[in-house]
Parts: structure tokens; sequence; C-alpha cells
């Protein structure tokens, strides 16, 4: 599955604020099932797919997105979260960032790839223990400091939003 305003390459400062793979439509390599296995199944994960993409890119595997969709993604009312740019997807996210399960969930998922820092580059690492420093800081120093670690998402609309939902407190 692929953002029709993709602008960036998948990478870790990408990863640590946007899920870009769906878990149905990923397929790995030998060396990048290898890193999975290595790594374990964490418990209380939100979303596994998006743990592959934060591992996967922490550990310095080449994550590509086909801009061809070859598998459709049905939508229902009960779905997690949701597309996009549907009403409903819009509005379980808006939930998720208002109600901090965002950002307990950036959090678990950090923690998890911190644990497993023998998998991941040494550039990876560099970044996740200043990412951890970043999440302490109030409003606009931490919008500031995930600037300074180059944190985006792949739109940027979607960019200037995570900044200001950042200033705000809630992520």
């Amino acid at each position: 599955s692929v953002s029709s305003d993709s602008s960036h390459n998948p990478e870790l400062r990408n990863a640590l604020v946007q899920n870009l793979f769906a878990g149905h439509s990923s397929v790995l390599n030998p060396a990048a099932l290898r890193v999975v296995r290595q790594s374990g199944q964490p418990n209380g994960i939100p979303y596994h797919d998006w743990w592959l993409y934060l591992l996967l890119s922490g550990a310095g595997a080449q994550c590509l997105l086909d801009p061809e969709p070859v598998v459709a993604w049905r939508q229902h009312r009960n779905n997690a979260i949701g597309a996009a740019g549907r009403i409903g997807g819009l509005r379980r996210r808006a939930r998720v960032i208002w109600s901090g399960q965002y950002q307990l969930w950036m959090d678990g998922l950090v923690a998890h790839l911190r644990k497993r820092e023998s998998l991941l580059t040494r550039d990876a690492s560099s970044l996740l223990a200043d990412y951890a420093i970043a999440r302490t800081q109030p409003g606009l120093f931490r919008a500031f400091a995930y600037a300074r670690l180059g944190l985006h998402r792949q739109s940027c609309a979607g960019t200037v939003l995570f900044y200001m939902l950042a200033v705000l407190g809630r992520i």
C-alpha cells in the first residue's frame, strides 16, 4: 500500500511518526525475514506492520513502496483505523491522537525497538536515543527537537500537522 502523496523514501525518520506499510501486502526477502525472526515477537504492540517498518528500517533494510496497488483494502465501519481519506478513518485517527493513545503506542514501539539495538544500525541506535530525549521536551521544544532529528511524514501538510500536534503536546 502506498500513500498517493509520498515524497520521501521510506526510512526510520518517517517510521517513527507514520506507518507506510500494510501488513497484508508486505513482502520480506530472506534477509529481512531473518531480522524479524531474530527480533522475536514483542508483546503489546498496536500494529505488527508498523513494528516491521520500524524494525527493518532501523536495521538498515531498504524498504520499498510499489506505486502500483495490487490488493484492494476492504473498508468497513469496524476497521481499527480505516483509510486516511475517509471520514471514519480521520475521526478514529483524531481520537487516537487526542486521547494520548498515539503517544502510548509510540512509547511502546520505541521501547521494544531499543531492546533490540543489537539488530539496529549505529545511526538508528543514535536516532532512537535522541528521539527518547526529544519525547521528554515540552511542546515547542519537542517540535524543534523532532525537526532537528529530521522526523517527517510523507506529505508536507502531514509533517506540518505533526509538528503542530507536537507543540500542543499530543505527539
